[in-house]
Formats: structure tokens, C-alpha cells, sequence
């Protein structure tokens, strides 16, 4: 088998005991009790809260291992996948249920558990990942880098593992527990050093990468480009938009009649604190003599920025939190001033699924001396929370402060209608009541402006909407009748227009027809506008006819509506960095005399992306079939396939190359014959003519329909190719076992409560000040309390600074 080489003498060594159970669990934390491991017939893949889509991928590579180890004559060891409630790991921990042997989680997960378990005195059971990883033994972490210190401990693994074995493994080599044949590409190395670093606390790796995202800000250049050229009031064509003269999204819905408003605002130093406009404290521009429109002006109308590439400046703009903000507030300015500004509902400036998230990454911009948090494990068990209000705070003061001047100019709808979802739109115009809607739903509308979240939710960037969603309207015949051919008549009767708008292209060979027929979904007589499927190069029959209906009249006049691109198109789209209000200390400035121009600056992206952590069993017989699957999982075929079907990025450095070439960052991303399966994926996307990878080429007795297999976009293109050439840093936090409570407990609801909540007052109440009163500190000791009743802690670095001045 190409995939994996499992040999029948060594499966039947290793597997000759009874139906092992294996759970894979997605987890986000309690008192410890009784506990034990699961007994369960088969080996279960366990998934916790998790997205049906994504389970489906879990599914299929466990499906995949299945069926090799049953092509070794072994019929008993099934792996099964079981998706549980969230929070389901916690409560075995807690009530004493069966532990699994494999879980799904993030470290921070790992790290709570491993509080848990060592407060009773098991510290021995969750595993330290880099024993039961089968390394390249090429990989070495780079010694110029400030994260070899977080990493260098697993050198002694990376050595001994595949030939003697560890502690884990009682000395029994991973070459015969993985039966791997010892090349490269079936053992692991990461792409990036931070990948490890991620689930690394202290010595040990609390997950195995198995796949990566990222926290990244993605950009809609079209309404980029309509908005500026608003404010100033001249084209701007340097920023490149395809088809951008068939589709402006504000002067599709808003008329012909959009412009900057003639009533200028003062200069920013002379506005009183209570205007609407007024830029945040952290703000460069906020002292500035010049107004928004002519800040906008300095920044964008540059002819200068012809030389260069226009997605590289924006990203560059956008990530200076600074001109990020001066855009978002003239955007809501822009709208606001019109006369008819309820056409502009869907508008938003910038949704967030994670607003602590962007916290972190903003801590990183400012170069800050500390993070907001730390933890101790070393310290009461690691149950004590420190806060890091004087040298850690400056993030979080203001990002504070940035939501706080968009709740004043643009108070949205408290959540996207009522589907309970995390992400979140600032500086806009909302609406209410929009029955499970999502920001992320806004975004694809055309309207937002920025939208930040996870790469792995890279699949639904861009959706456009088909031509069947762009037609509509009455057509006047002389008689209903079924079957009756009006094609040639309908056709003609389009405008040039219409044609361009539904993608009908006069000499085609696609095949359109327009036939009264019986619509399905009412049973009514309508013209149905068939666009017929194609055969196209490597399938064997035709896609599905495509069709729009029309209403028929034999009385009213023809009249046939047609939209153009309503949503946003994947040319659209360009990546951009999460934002910090930077300085000239940590970031260069971009010299011009006279202008108000962006520093900068450094792409810094917050890593993220869970893994695979393991408890260790006193049934030997079972580590040795979680460390195999395991190892299968990072594999670099079932690592790209997983990737592709998740939405995630591979972790394996030989899922992108073949060969190790140089320690550079991008060791052989340019030479092509170098190019393992996700490098071919992002360099020509799914069609194998072209270059590209398919992975059902590959399997194709082994793909069931439901796993979903997404084309490369070209915004993903864009990131890991950042990624690879080393343009884009990672940075990550550190596990903790509180990193759960900072965000869902801490940060995001007090956010969403000052900001959201009517009678809020966000004006008022949405300070710095009260977000670290001794009230707001109370609270958070009580979110620890129920964490670690008996001896959870919050300690705040100010009052250990007047305790150790005392």
C-alpha cells in the first residue's frame, strides 16, 4: 500500500490482545476524583463539541487506518469515531468516568487536565507528546532562533526514538510500534519550530501538531477600493479589482448618489472628547492638525504606491492599528452621513470571532515587556492565576479602548440575530433580528470591511453568489403551456448586461435553454433557465444543469432583473495581519514629507490549532496502538489529506517538500520537483494536469461523498506561502490551564457586556479602569474558585510589587 506499510508479523506482535478502545476527544476543565481508562470494545476516536464537517475528517482517516490494518489479515482493532458533548473530558476527569487514551485539544486543554491530575497525585499520566512522536531524525530546532530554548529538550527524542525507544514505550523502538519503514516522509518533522512550541510548557510537548491555523485578518480590497475612492473623491487604480466596473457593492444598493460629507470634521486636536469621530488615546493621528478625508488622503492617494504591490501596501496599513482605525471610523462616517443609510444594514467595518484573540496578537505588535497572564505549575499546584496589570496590560487597555470608540460611533445588534455564534461586527451598521445569521455571513454579503478569525474557517471566505440568485422577474408569453421552447426569444430580449451579469456568453459551447416547465418546489408553471452541465477533463459524466425560474405572464410586460457579483469574489480577498497601535521604537516609519503615512510593519500572525495529547494507560498493549495512530495521523499523505478535507494546515514539513534541502525557511519552495502534496495543492490546486494534488486521484476506492475537498483559495495560497518563505512570524502563548478562562470567561463576555448590552453605556463603563477595579478582579477569583475549589488563586502583578516594596 502507498500509504502505509504495516507488515503482517509485526501487527500481529503488537495487536494480538482483545478490541483496544482509543478515544480522540475535543476538549476545552474541575475537582478530580476516582478515575480509570475507558474498556470499551474497539479503539474510539473520541470528539468533543465538534462541527460535523470536521468530525467527517476525523472519520476518514481513521476509516483509511482501518482498512489497512484489516489488509493485514488483523480484523479486530476498528478505530470508530465518536462525537461527544463539549466539555465532555472534564467531566470524566471530575466524576470518575473511563479516560481516554487520545484526545483532541490545545494545550491550554492539556495543561488543565495535567493540574487536575497532578493535584491528586498522577503526575505521570498525561503523556509528554514528544516520546510517542516517531521524529525525523534530520530535525533539529534552529539555535539562532530565541524559541530553540522552548524546544531544544527534544533533541534526546528526536535520536533515540525511532531505534531505542523511551520511557513511554518501555524501550521498544517506534520504528516497530508504527512499522514504519524508516524514510522520511513517514515519520515527522514540523514546517515551523513554533509548532512545537505551542503545546510546549516547561519540558514536556502536551500535543502533537497534527494540523495548524492561524489567527489572520483577511481583507475585501473591492469595498477597500469603492470606499476610498469615495473619501477622496478620485479613482484609486493602483488597488487591482477584477470585473470591478460590473460590481461596487455600496453604489449597488446605495445609488448613484454616495459622497464623503461636505461637513468637514475640525482637526483632530481641536475635537471635543465627546464628538462621535474622536480617534482612541493610543491613536497617532489623534493629535494630528488634518481631518479623516484628508488623513485618508495621505495614506492612500499616492501615486507612488504604483511602484510597488498594492495588496502588500494595504496589508501593510491595515496591520498599523492606527490607520486601521482612521478607515473603520470614516467608513462608519461615510455611511452614517447618508440620506438613506438603512440600505447599508448588512455594512460592517470589522467582525472579530475572537475578540481575545486579537488581544494577544496585539501584545505582540507592542512588544510588550510581559504577556496579560502567567502561570506557575511549579506554584500550588499551577492553580494560581497571575495578572500582569502593570507590565502586560497596554494590550488589552487598548484594545479596550478601540471597542469602546466604535461602540460609541456604531452600536451593532448584540449578537449575529439568534444563532448564538462567537464572531462579533464593529463599526458599521447592523441589523436586528436576523434569525441565525453570522457575521461570517455579512462578510460573503460584500459589506465588511475586515473580518478576523481562524484560517481553518478559510473554505467559506468567499462565496459567491451563484447566477441562478441573480435573476429574477416576470417573462410575458402568449400561452402556459408546458414543454413550450422560448430560448431563442428569452435571449434576445436579455441586454448586454443581463448577459454579463448570469455569465452567458454569446458562442459558447455551454448549452442554455429557456423551457416552461413545472417548478418542484411549488408546482407552478414557470420558465426555467437551464444552464446544462459540463463534462470537464477527469470526470466521467456531466455536473448537474443549473437552473433559475421566472414568473410568466400573459398579460403584464416582460420584465427581467439581473444583479451582478453580489458577494465577495475570491480575487477579493487579501491577508492582512491582526493590527497593533505601533510606535516609532518597535516599528520603522515610512518617510514622506508633508503626509501622514503607515510604519512598518510586522506580520505577526497568533498560531493556533488544536492537537492530539494522550493519558497514559497500565495497559501497555494500548499506548502502543495510540502511539500508532498517532504517527499514521502525521503521516505526510494522511496529514495533507486531513488538511484538505478540515480546512486546517498540514504540520508536517514533508507534506509540503520531499527532501530536506537547507535549514532555510523556505528550503526548497521554489524548486518544483521538491514539491511534496500540499505544496502541489497551493501551487496548482486540485487539478493533477495542471500540477496541482487531488487526493481522490490518489484514492479513488477510498473517498466517501460526504468528506468535503475544497479548492485552493487564493487568500490560503497567499498565507502559507507567507508562511513557508518565512515572510509571516508565527507567535503563540505558552499552555496554561487558565488560557480557556482568559478568553471565554475573562475577556470576551466583559467585552461583549460593556459593549453590546442596552443601558450598558459603554461611554462610561467601558474603561481600562473598570475592567482592573477591585470588583472586576472579584469575579475572575470566583471564574478560578470553581475551577480549583480549594486552592485556586488570582494574584495581581501590582500587589506583589507593593508587597515586595514593604
Amino acid at each position: 500500500m502507498s500509504f502505509w506499510d504495516l507488515k503482517r508479523n509485526r501487527v500481529v506482535q503488537v495487536l494480538a490482545a482483545p478490541v483496544l478502545t482509543i478515544a480522540l476527544i475535543v476538549s476545552t476543565g474541575a475537582i478530580v476524583s476516582a478515575w480509570k481508562f475507558k474498556d470499551n470494545a474497539g479503539v474510539v476516536v473520541e470528539l468533543m463539541g465538534l462541527r460535523p464537517d470536521k468530525a467527517e475528517a476525523y472519520k476518514f482517516i481513521a476509516n483509511r487506518y482501518n482498512k489497512a490494518r484489516r489488509a493485514t489479515g488483523d480484523l479486530k482493532h476498528e478505530v470508530r469515531v465518536l462525537v461527544t458533548p463539549i466539555n465532555n473530558i472534564q467531566n470524566e476527569i471530575s466524576s470518575g468516568q473511563p479516560l481516554p487514551n487520545l484526545y483532541m485539544a490545545y494545550g491550554d486543554n492539556v495543561a488543565k487536565f495535567d493540574a487536575l491530575l497532578k493535584s491528586v497525585g498522577r503526575d505521570d499520566v498525561a503523556v509528554n507528546m514528544a516520546e510517542a512522536i516517531n521524529w525525523d531524525t534530520t530535525y533539529q530546532p534552529k539555535k539562532e532562533e530565541a524559541l530553540y530554548d522552548r524546544v531544544k529538550y527534544i533533541e534526546p527524542y528526536v535520536r533515540n526514538n525511532a531505534t531505542k525507544g523511551n520511557k513511554l514505550t518501555e524501550g521498544k523502538s517506534l520504528d516497530e510500534i508504527t512499522h514504519s519503514k524508516g524514510l522520511n516522509n513517514t515519520k515527522f518533522r514540523p514546517l515551523k519550530d513554533s509548532f512545537i512550541r505551542e503545546g510546549t510548557y516547561g519540558e514536556k510537548l502536551y500535543v502533537a501538531p497534527t494540523a495548524k491555523s492561524s489567527m489572520n485578518g483577511i481583507i475585501n480590497n473591492r469595498l477597500f477600493k469603492e470606499i476610498i475612492e469615495l473619501i477622496i473623491g478620485q479613482k484609486q487604480e493602483w488597488v487591482n479589482v477584477d470585473s470591478y466596473e460590473t460590481f461596487n457593492y455600496l453604489k449597488t444598493y446605495g445609488g448613484d448618489n454616495l459622497s464623503w460629507t461636505n461637513v468637514q470634521d475640525k482637526a483632530q486636536s481641536s475635537i471635543d472628547e465627546k464628538d462621535d469621530y474622536k480617534l482612541t488615546q493610543a491613536n497617532r493621528f489623534r493629535n494630528s492638525n488634518k481631518n479623516l478625508k484628508e488623513l485618508i488622503t495621505d495614506f492612500f492617494d499616492t501615486p507612488e504606491i504604483t511602484k510597488g504591490d498594492a495588496n502588500a501596501y494595504i496589508a501593510n496599513a491595515m496591520q498599523d492599528m492606527s490607520v486601521l482605525e482612521v478607515v473603520l471610523t470614516a467608513y462608519a462616517k461615510l455611511l452614517h452621513t447618508q440620506p438613506n443609510n438603512k440600505k447599508f444594514q448588512q455594512t460592517i467595518g470589522m467582525a472579530i470571532d475572537d475578540e481575545s484573540g486579537f488581544v494577544y496578537a496585539m501584545q505582540q505588535n507592542l512588544k510588550q515587556k510581559k504577556e496579560i497572564y502567567e502561570w506557575d505549575m511549579a506554584q500550588n499546584s499551577g492553580h494560581t492565576l497571575k495578572l500582569n496589570d502593570q507590565t502586560g496590560a497596554d494590550a488589552l487597555n487598548q484594545t479596550i479602548d478601540f471597542y469602546r470608540h466604535f461602540a460609541k460611533i456604531s452600536k451593532l445588534d448584540s449578537q449575529a440575530g439568534s444563532a448564538g455564534t462567537s464572531d462579533h461586527g464593529y463599526g458599521g451598521l447592523g441589523t436586528k433580528g436576523q434569525d441565525k445569521v453570522y457575521y461570517s455571513d455579512k462578510w460573503v454579503w460584500g459589506g465588511t470591511l475586515t473580518y478576523y478569525g481562524s484560517t481553518a474557517g478559510n473554505p467559506y471566505w468567499a462565496k459567491p453568489l451563484p447566477w441562478t440568485g441573480r435573476i429574477e422577474g416576470t417573462y410575458n408569453v402568449p400561452k402556459i403551456e408546458a414543454g413550450i421552447d422560448h430560448t431563442k426569444d428569452f435571449f434576445e430580449a436579455l441586454t448586454a448586461k443581463d448577459k454579463t451579469n448570469i455569465g452567458y456568453i454569446e458562442g459558447d459551447k455551454i448549452q442554455w435553454t429557456a423551457i416552461i416547465e413545472e417548478n418542484p418546489k411549488d408546482k407552478k408553471l414557470q420558465l426555467a433557465i437551464t444552464k446544462k452541465g459540463q463534462v470537464t477533463k477527469g470526470q466521467d459524466k456531466a455536473s448537474k444543469d443549473e437552473k433559475a425560474y421566472l414568473d410568466l405572464s400573459t398579460t403584464e410586460p416582460t420584465k427581467i432583473i439581473t444583479t451582478g457579483f453580489a458577494w465577495v469574489l475570491e480575487t477579493d480577498i487579501s491577508i492582512i495581519a491582526p493590527p497593533g497601535y505601533v510606535t516609532e521604537t518597535t516599528h520603522s516609519k515610512n518617510e514622506q514629507e508633508g503626509k501622514e503615512k503607515p510604519f512598518k510593519t510586522v506580520p505577526n500572525f497568533v498560531q493556533q490549532g488544536p492537537g492530539i495529547a494522550m493519558f497514559k494507560n497500565k495497559n501497555q498493549s494500548k499506548n502502543e496502538v495510540a502511539i500508532d495512530f498517532l504517527n499514521y495521523f502525521l503521516q505526510a499523505q494522511n496529514n495533507t489529506d486531513f488538511a484538505l478535507t478540515s480546512g486546517y494546515v498540514p504540520s508536517n514539513y514533508y507534506a509540503y517538500f520531499t527532501n530536506v534541502q537547507s535549514n532555510s525557511d523556505n528550503a526548497g519552495a521554489k524548486i518544483e520537483n521538491n514539491w511534496n502534496h500540499y505544496m502541489k495543492y497551493i501551487k496548482h490546486g486540485l487539478d493533477e494536469t495542471k500540477g496541482g494534488y487531488n487526493p481522490k486521484e490518489h484514492n479513488k476506492n477510498d473517498w466517501p461523498a460526504k468528506v468535503k475537498l475544497y479548492p485552493a483559495k487564493e487568500a490560503l495560497k497567499e498565507f502559507v506561502l507567507g508562511v513557508v518563505d518565512g515572510k509571516f512570524k508565527f507567535w503563540t502563548q505558552i499552555p496554561s490551564p487558565f488560557g480557556d478562562l482568559m478568553r471565554f470567561q475573562v475577556i470576551v463576555p466583559w467585552i461583549h457586556q460593556k459593549y453590546r448590552v442596552t443601558g450598558a453605556e459603554p461611554e462610561t463603563n467601558m474603561t481600562k479602569e473598570n475592567f482592573w477595579s477591585t470588583d472586576n478582579m472579584k469575579k475572575i477569583e470566583v471564574s478560578i474558585r470553581n475551577m480549583y475549589p480549594v486552592d485556586g488563586k488570582l494574584e495581581l502583578e501590582s500587589q506583589l510589587e507593593k508587597k515586595e516594596s514593604k
